[in-house]
């Protein structure tokens, strides 16, 4: 995770304008519901755009954990099978 390419803040500005732009010329708000739903999507086109390439959202200490470790919580982690030579024979 160390060569993530985050802290690209021209793209976001770039990509959340040129999503916006194609939605307005598709969608004409004209009522303030219309404009109440696309900052909504506005919104999540900054907040989208800003995890993809900005940074973070979260802090890491405020992450959910897991009550189960992941490799239990997946189906293929939990196998009938402990130990390697409980295969042979």
């Amino acid at each position: 995770m160390a060569d993530a390419a985050y802290g690209l803040w021209p793209l976001v500005i770039l990509n959340t304008i040129l999503f916006i732009v194609f939605a307005v010329s598709l969608f004409h708000p004209k009522t303030k519901r219309d404009w109440r739903a696309m900052g909504a999507y506005s919104a999540f086109l900054v907040a989208l755009f800003t995890e993809m390439y900005g940074t973070t959202l979260l802090p890491a200490r405020q992450l959910v954990r897991l009550p189960v470790p992941a490799a239990e919580g997946h189906p293929r982690g939990r196998t009938p099978v402990e130990r390697p030579d409980q295969l042979a024979g």
